[in-house]
């Protein structure tokens, strides 16, 4: 993921999540986010758009970027 996360910096922020920390647990929660690690994308105005159990491909996750 890191990788990824350099490709497209400037077209997507990436915030990890320690859920072992309150903070991190209670937007788990909020998310419901119960297994880990759980990706979600959200687009500009906060709206969950994709979400994906476990670790999803760069190629599945720059599809979503791109609309495929």
């Amino acid at each position: 993921m890191d990788g990824l996360e350099q490709d497209l910096e400037g077209r997507l922020r990436v915030v990890r999540l320690n859920v072992n920390s309150a903070a991190g647990s209670a937007l788990g929660a909020r998310w419901r986010a119960n297994l880990t690690p759980t990706f979600i994308l959200f687009d500009g105005a906060g709206r969950e758009v994709w979400r994906s159990i476990g670790v999803p491909s760069a190629k599945a996750i720059q599809a979503q970027l791109e609309g495929d």
